[in-house]
């Protein structure tokens, strides 16, 4: 039983048959994340969620932008 677990962590059986021992179940999500084309029609458009540097930026314009309305209302309130 040992002899068999240390076979299997050096990988003896994979290295004396090559790939014929190797076998990978094709699953339903991998096939649907390799169909990437995608059909839009005239006047259709794709909004895609936005990515971690857009949202970076974002946060930095609405912080602008609350620093301004702010200021604006100090300003006001002289």
């Amino acid at each position: 039983m040992i002899n068999l677990l240390e076979s299997a962590e050096l990988g003896i059986a994979q290295k004396a048959h090559g790939d014929s021992y190797e076998f990978e179940e094709p699953s339903e999500l991998d096939s649907a994340l390799s169909d990437t084309s995608l059909d839009l029609g005239e006047g259709e458009t794709l909004k895609l969620p936005p990515t971690p540097d857009m949202l970076e930026r974002s946060e930095e314009e609405e912080e602008w932008e609350r620093r301004r309305v702010q200021r604006d209302g100090e300003r006001y309130l002289r």
